[in-house]
Formats: structure tokens, C-alpha cells, sequence
């Protein structure tokens, strides 16, 4: 369970020969946007409210993208310590 939630966050960063999450931004933006239209809408706490939801609709899609990079970013790492450079 932890080597998971330590995968997903090294996923979140730089995963060496895959870059940055490109869902970083998007997902920030996202709650960011969400955030401040159910702000207009009502309140500060409807607001938060949909940031929440917003969260919870995408985050789990983010968060298995992190996974998957982070263990793509280590078979590579692995499968390049095992090859021989001869």
C-alpha cells in the first residue's frame, strides 16, 4: 500500500524519460474553475462544494496516470540497469 501511494506521488513530478504529468495543470485549472463558478454562483462554501466534486470526478483519473508512470518509469529504469552495454 505505501510503494503504491509512493508511486502515485513520484508520478505526480518529473518520471525521468516521460517528463512532468501533463495532467497537472489541467486538473488544477479544473478545480481552480470550478471552484470560482460555485463561488459566483452562491457562496465561498458552495464553491469548495464544487471543488470537491471536481476533484473527486477527475482526481481518480489523475491519479491512475501517476501510477502508470511512475511504474512505466521504473521498468525502464530496471530493464536499463539489466541490459548489457557491451
Amino acid at each position: 500500500m505505501i510503494r503504491n501511494i509512493r508511486r502515485v506521488i513520484r508520478g505526480c513530478g518529473n518520471v525521468p524519460g516521460y517528463g512532468y504529468h501533463p495532467g497537472t495543470p489541467l486538473i488544477l485549472l479544473h478545480v481552480f474553475a470550478v471552484f470560482i463558478l460555485g463561488t459566483l454562483h452562491r457562496d465561498l462554501e458552495y464553491g469548495l462544494l464544487s471543488a470537491g466534486v471536481g476533484l473527486v470526478a477527475f482526481g481518480p483519473v489523475y491519479i491512475w496516470g501517476a501510477y502508470e508512470r511512475a511504474k512505466l518509469g521504473e521498468k525502464d529504469f530496471i530493464s536499463g540497469l539489466t541490459d548489457d552495454h557491451s
